[in-house]
């Protein structure tokens, strides 16, 4: 069946090498650019998306720093809130205690006022009492000038009186 013929075994690698020949010079040589090209187009690819990581992981770092430096300025921020309301506490608890002060001292001149104010009235009452009493008593007009004289010295004697307790306590 299968026989062997040389003129057709020559031809065969004839026509083969000639397709060989044709093949190199006009496919090969085509495909082999193209290929290359391909590569060179996958190399690009290759080292720009090398280019995009390192830039994206740049971007990342730079970002991460950015909220480290938003993190600490708000925090910075928060803290400085926090002192100037403690501060503007402290400013108003210390004008309420100079105001509650001024109030107590005020307080303190209206009573001192309002004592004498009542010394004087009880000087004049106590006076008008014992000119009424020595009057009756004695039965005879003292001149105001005596009279001015006694209700002085007799609330003299109850201020010396008044005062000797309060020394031996």
């Amino acid at each position: 069946m299968f026989e062997f013929d040389p003129g057709l075994q020559i031809w065969t690698l004839l026509t083969f090498g000639g397709l060989l020949i044709l093949l190199a010079r006009f496919a090969f040589k085509p495909l082999k650019k193209i290929l290359a090209d391909r590569e060179n187009f996958l190399r690009d690819m290759l080292d720009q998306s090398r280019k995009s990581n390192e830039e994206a992981a740049r971007l990342l770092e730079e970002n991460k720093r950015q909220m480290a430096e938003a993190r600490e300025a708000a925090r910075r921020a928060i803290e400085e809130g926090r002192n100037s309301a403690d501060e503007l506490v402290r400013k108003a608890h210390e004008q309420t205690r100079v105001q509650a002060h001024a109030m107590i001292e005020q307080a303190r001149e209206d009573i001192d006022r309002q004592v004498l104010s009542g010394i004087d009235r009880l000087k004049s009452t106590v006076a008008d009492v014992s000119l009424h009493v020595a009057r009756q008593v004695i039965k005879e007009n003292l001149d105001e000038r005596r009279h001015a004289a006694l209700v002085d010295e007799f609330i003299g004697q109850l201020k010396k009186d008044r005062e000797q307790p309060a020394i031996h306590e």
